[in-house]
């Protein structure tokens, strides 16, 4: 008997000594919060709640020193400190863990943090607005991250730290990282994600590091890959292992991107469809694995794309008309054929205006598409492709003349003295002009033989018209 009353006596003081830890979750607004927390759990050294950490008034986290372990959030916002280091090392586990660090403009290290950032339904690591940390290394610790947001740090030139981090989940996100130029440290570590985004990283040029990386569609949320406003970007070749389309597809102001043949094992049925201001595109080659689009294919303010070719995949098997077809403010734009192969039931509204040299509009889409009724804007373009009655006339008239004008051909290509035009015998040429690889008119003529020997070294556009309309072709000055 007291040899049991010994035991029980021991269990108590264990319990009082090791298990006074918090049952709900904790928000610490002041410093003063933080160091009475070890008075107020002695001995807690292991956390399941979620913890918030939030004020400008906060400058460390001496106070939960105690604490090596947590199944939970831990959220720092917007504080005055200066290191996670106070916390020794940290261990996140179980299936509840996730860090968010946000607005801590003096942070300058990350401390000593272990184990998984696991959180199947939410972020397991958000690092937002630290200008002050130049280096993950300090996650090295980190085997395990669910969906990783990566945004405002201007310190980071490259992720090395997560080389030996498993990256999955709901999204991966990595935008506005003004000097981040090298993603390879995530090489190989990268799962399936409902949402991608790489966006406003100004000094990103390739995206290699997310080779293996895969979309997928979770039921919950709908899926989505955006690859917008990356100025320098000009490799997308790590993104051949995406083979699921994602429901919303944006390819925007990407100015020097040149093709999107890193898509090229991507199929499947899209929501929405955005390609726009990416300077440099001259075609769309690469997507010939989209298959459907339901309500919006955009396609606008691609100074020096010349055609739609790649969308020859493009056929919307369905005849609900919902897909609203937009082709805007494209000036090099004079081959739509690639279309031939959509579905005009499935098309709801088609809108073609500024693509201003676009005349060869009567295709065998779009004339299907008028026969079936579907609706037309039709606005400054090229002459032919201004009014329903022009495409009309040339539908019922003379529709496969059009395939004439891609038989005008130009020699030497490359070209160092003088360039040649070739038309069908049956085409009358009128006038050509020349432009600069920025769209700035170098040329205007009416000869068929053109002296060029004066131009710089370099890529240039020539669009030349005929009794029947445009067509613009590159050729290269050497």
């Amino acid at each position: 008997m007291y040899k049991y009353y010994i035991l029980s006596i021991l269990f108590l003081i264990s319990q009082l000594n090791f298990g006074q830890c918090p049952t709900g979750n904790l928000v610490f607004n002041t410093q003063s919060e933080i160091d009475s927390f070890a008075s107020i759990y002695p001995g807690c050294t292991e956390l399941n709640v979620d913890i918030q950490i939030n004020g400008s008034g906060i400058t460390n986290l001496s106070g939960l020193s105690q604490v090596n372990a947590m199944n939970g959030e831990l959220k720092i916002f917007d504080t005055s400190i200066t290191t996670l280091g106070s916390l020794g090392t940290f261990n996140f586990f179980g299936s509840n863990s996730g860090l968010y660090i946000s607005g801590n403009l003096n942070l300058t290290s990350l401390g000593n943090l272990t184990g998984e950032l696991n959180r199947p339904d939410a972020t397991g690591l958000l690092l937002k607005d630290l200008p002050g940390i130049s280096s993950l290394n300090e996650l090295a610790g980190i085997t395990l991250i669910s969906s990783f947001w990566l945004e405002n740090m201007p310190g980071l030139a490259t992720l090395s730290g997560l080389e030996n981090t498993a990256i999955t989940g709901i999204f991966l996100l990595i935008r506005n990282n003004d000097n981040l130029t090298d993603l390879t440290a995530l090489s190989g570590n990268l799962g399936s994600f409902n949402g991608l985004t790489i966006s406003d990283n100004d000094s990103l040029i390739t995206l290699n590091g997310l080779n293996g990386i895969e979309m997928m569609d979770n039921g919950i949320a709908s899926s989505f890959l955006n690859l917008t406003n990356n100025a320098v970007l000009t490799n997308l070749d790590a993104l051949n292992s995406i083979t699921f389309l994602p429901k919303n597809f944006r390819v925007v102001g990407n100015t020097q991107l040149p093709n999107l043949m890193g898509f090229s094992n991507m199929t499947g049925t899209a929501e929405t469809v955005d390609i726009y201001e990416n300077d440099t595109l001259q075609d769309l080659v690469g997507l010939e694995g989209i298959n459907n689009v339901i309500n919006q294919f955009t396609i606008r303010l691609n100074d020096n794309l010349l055609s739609l070719d790649g969308l020859q995949g493009l056929q919307n098997t369905g005849n609900n008309p919902a897909l609203w077809v937009w082709l805007g403010e494209n000036p090099l734009l004079t081959d739509i054929s690639a279309l031939n192969n959509l579905n005009p039931n499935s098309v709801s509204f088609c809108q073609f205006e500024n693509n201003t040299n676009l005349s060869a509009c009567a295709t065998q889409f779009t004339c299907a598409a008028l026969d079936a009724g579907v609706p037309f804007t039709l606005t400054n373009n090229a002459s032919g492709c201004n009014s329903i009655s022009e495409i009309e006339q040339a539908c019922v008239l003379n529709i496969n003349d059009q395939k004439s004008l891609y038989e005008v051909k130009i020699f030497p290509n490359p070209v160092s003295e003088t360039l040649t035009i070739t038309l069908p015998e049956e085409r009358q040429y009128k006038n050509v002009i020349i432009f600069s690889s920025l769209g700035e008119k170098l040329i205007n003529t009416s000869e068929i033989i053109i002296e060029v020997s004066n131009l710089s070294n370099g890529i240039y556009f020539i669009s030349i018209e005929t009794d029947h309309g445009m067509i613009c072709k590159k050729f290269v000055k050497e």
